[in-house]
């Protein structure tokens, strides 16, 4: 019985070592120009989707905003509408003394409807097409450190957050000599890294 669970151990570790014998041949084949790079199906399903709910999210935010435009319209001519019936609505014809409740509860209702909309609508929808540029800000960071890696894989660069009021960006640093980082201290992400070095610059 042991025999048989060592054999399929074996076979496992064999068939896994085959697999990454394979890829490791792909990849440098693709290097080579010898064979198209493969599409990850996965990947590519998962990247459309990302991109149809983007799209959706954006329709029904701009959608939701026209909306609420709309509904503060409506509730502008309630108002008037209110304040013409008050005007004309003699003094003398029964109902006078209710009119005026009555149009102040509609407004209430009115601002209530707006106040609702904007909050649980308008800013979760808001919060949800806001995680779509982050993401891409994201993919795009990790594009650019991959390229940077493979490119000058033995070297360090500083990456640093720049803030401005319209938008967030990066700024990477030229390389980075490794001899004086590694002297100073034992990673080069540091924060007493990275402000020596922004010292030195």
């Amino acid at each position: 019985m042991a025999e048989g669970k060592a054999g399929g151990a074996a076979g496992l570790f064999a068939k896994q070592v085959q697999k990454k014998f394979s890829r490791a041949q792909e990849k440098v084949l693709q290097k080579l120009g010898k064979t198209v790079e493969t599409k990850d199906e996965r990947f590519e399903q998962s990247a459309g989707n990302f991109y149809q709910q983007q799209a959706e999210g954006h329709k029904l935010y701009k959608d939701l905003k026209s909306f609420l435009s709309a509904v503060k319209v409506m509730h502008e001519s309630s108002k008037r509408v209110s304040e013409t019936l008050q005007e004309i609505y003699s003094s003398e014809w029964d109902g006078h003394e209710d009119l005026k409740a009555i149009a102040g509860n509609n407004d209430l209702l009115w601002e209530d409807y707006e106040e609702k909309l904007a909050d649980q609508a308008l800013r979760t929808m808001e919060n949800y097409v806001a995680q779509f540029s982050e993401i891409k800000l994201n993919h795009s960071l990790y594009e650019v450190m991959s390229k940077l890696e493979k490119q000058h894989s033995n070297k360090v660069f500083v990456v640093k957050g720049m803030q401005s009021s319209s938008r967030r960006s990066l700024v990477i640093s030229s390389p980075v000599r490794t001899s004086t980082i590694s002297s100073s201290v034992s990673s080069p992400t540091s924060p007493s890294a990275l402000s020596s070095m922004s010292e030195s610059e």
